[in-house]
């Protein structure tokens, strides 16, 4: 899977990638820093039911996002941080006509991982999947088979009353991916979804994405 993310990234920069890549660092460096700052205000203001624990939280997890050495990494970093900050987490990658699993952490994932990396799902058999895809922005759905896929919804265990976030996470004008995230905690209990957090370390995901790939060519 890791081949598939890789070569995906390459279409999308393989051609528009700037001589001037020092112009295009310092750019991007600027972007990251005004947009995390913006984010990471927000989390002390918003949807964070311990403030000053989910700040402490989100910098770990900008941290280990730019961190990263390889675009496989960011993507890696990008889940184990967003599943901090509601129940699970899962990426899939976009291929055009389907979604792909890719990772997937949080509360008792662990014999479940395997099984998500094997997932294709078609967009036309998953509504909420494809609006998110095609709008390029994030989706609230429910967790029944229409919005999601039958393999997922019974691979996560939900119910159709269930409220998972969709989150595009792109690159230049295209969605790379799509963060999966729900409120499943461990034992039956529920862990909020913060989703300003969450869309935080996407914001500096997409940034970092396009910077290992740029460097790497």
């Amino acid at each position: 899977m890791s081949t598939e993310l890789e070569r995906t990234i390459d279409s999308i920069v393989g051609d528009t990638v700037s001589s001037k890549l020092d112009t295009f660092a310092a750019d991007l460096a600027d972007r990251l820093h005004s947009e995390c700052a913006a984010l990471v205000d927000q989390i002390r203001k918003t949807d964070a039911p311990n403030p000053s624990v989910s700040y402490d939280k989100l910098l770990e997890g900008l941290r280990s996002i730019q961190k990263a050495s390889s675009v496989v990494e960011v993507a890696g970093a990008l889940v184990d941080s967003a599943a901090i900050f509601c129940g699970r987490a899962g990426l899939l990658i976009n291929k055009g006509d389907s979604l792909l699993g890719f990772r997937l952490a949080g509360v008792g994932t662990e014999d479940k991982a395997d099984a998500f990396q094997e997932l294709s799902i078609a967009l036309l058999e998953a509504a909420a999947f494809e609006q998110a895809v095609d709008s390029s922005g994030s989706v609230v759905a429910s967790g029944s088979a229409r919005d999601l896929s039958a393999s997922l919804v019974d691979l996560l265990a939900l119910r159709s009353e269930d409220r998972v976030g969709l989150f595009p996470v792109r690159l230049r004008s295209k969605v790379l991916a799509v963060l999966y995230c729900d409120s499943k905690g461990g034992a039956g209990s529920s862990a909020p979804l913060q989703s300003t957090a969450i869309e935080a370390l996407i914001s500096s995901a997409e940034g970092w994405i396009e910077a290992v790939s740029t460097r790497k060519r």
